[in-house]
C-alpha cells in the first residue's frame, strides 16, 4: 500500500485553488484531500480528517480574526 502525502487547500480565490490542484495532481505521491474557501470549513475538516500539509492563504480577512 502506498502512503501519499495528504494535502488540504484553504484558498478563497477559486483560480488559485485550481492552480494548486493542477500543479499538485501531477505528483503520484500526493493526494489532495479537499479544499475550502473559509476558515470555518478548514477548522471543521482538519478536526475530522488526517492531513499532512495545509496550504493556507494567510492574507484572508477571516483568517486574521480566527487565529
Amino acid at each position: 500500500m502506498e502512503n501519499k502525502l495528504k494535502i488540504y487547500i484553504a484558498e478563497d480565490h477559486q483560480p488559485m485553488t485550481e492552480t494548486w490542484i493542477e500543479l499538485l495532481q501531477n505528483y503520484p505521491e500526493i493526494e489532495i484531500v479537499g479544499n475550502s474557501s473559509t476558515v470555518q470549513e478548514v477548522c471543521h475538516i482538519i478536526k475530522k480528517t488526517k492531513i499532512d500539509l495545509l496550504i493556507l492563504d494567510f492574507l484572508r480577512k477571516d483568517c486574521l480574526s480566527t487565529f
